[in-house]
């Protein structure tokens, strides 16, 4: 009889512990965590479609994973415009975005390409390698707003350079410039705008970007 009760209790158990998962992960769909930073959110399944102002092909940065390496969570990201693909290693805290290499190369020290909170003025000056060549970046904030601001990034001794918009709870939605950094998928002036963000958790969500 009492082998019989115990049956009954670790199924009872079993069934409980099941219901208590499903609850979570249904919980965990319907309120995932919040985004780290709230002006370049960032989850496994989000896909940000730029149109190119040329008409070439659109441009997709869609993260594919988030893994853990020596201690710092990065995301992979990866970028296609038509057969180009380049992945990026991407570090997101609330004091900025770093990138610590790409399938390209390695950054070392990881480049600060964002930093927060947003300062109008703000300025910083990267100086690395990237894959073993010395690399030197500026940074710079400008026309700061409550939900949009613009990042500007130059090389130096060479023509590349980046102007960043970011919106509030979107992220980038325009990247314009000469050769917008050492790992391009092609050479010469460009202009990318944002279509759409598709954002995967909880559950596809997809944001139309107006044409400005």
């Amino acid at each position: 009889m009492g082998r019989f009760w115990f049956s009954k209790l670790w199924i009872v158990l079993a069934a409980a512990l099941l219901i208590l998962g499903v609850c979570l992960w249904v919980d965990l769909r319907l309120h995932p965590p919040p985004d780290v930073n709230e002006w370049f959110p960032m989850r496994v399944g989000d896909r940000w479609t730029y149109a190119d102002a040329d008409g070439g092909e659109p441009v997709v940065f869609e993260v594919v994973a988030h893994n853990d390496v020596a201690g710092i969570p990065l995301f992979v990201v990866d970028r296609r415009c038509g057969r180009d693909k380049v992945s990026f290693a991407v570090e997101v805290t609330q004091a900025g975005v770093w990138i610590h290499g790409t399938s390209k190369g390695v950054f070392s020290p990881p480049l600060q390409e964002f930093r927060f909170p947003l300062r109008d003025g703000d300025s910083w000056t990267y100086k690395g390698r990237f894959a073993g060549r010395a690399l030197e970046v500026t940074y710079g904030t400008h026309s700061v707003k409550p939900t949009k601001c613009e990042v500007s990034e130059s090389y130096s001794n060479t023509v590349a350079n980046t102007r960043f918009t970011l919106e509030k709870g979107i992220g980038v939605t325009r990247l314009a410039g000469k050769v917008n950094d050492p790992h391009q998928t092609r050479s010469g002036p460009f202009d990318w705008k944002l279509q759409k963000l598709e954002r995967r958790r909880p559950f596809k969500r997809t944001i139309l970007v107006p044409e400005k």
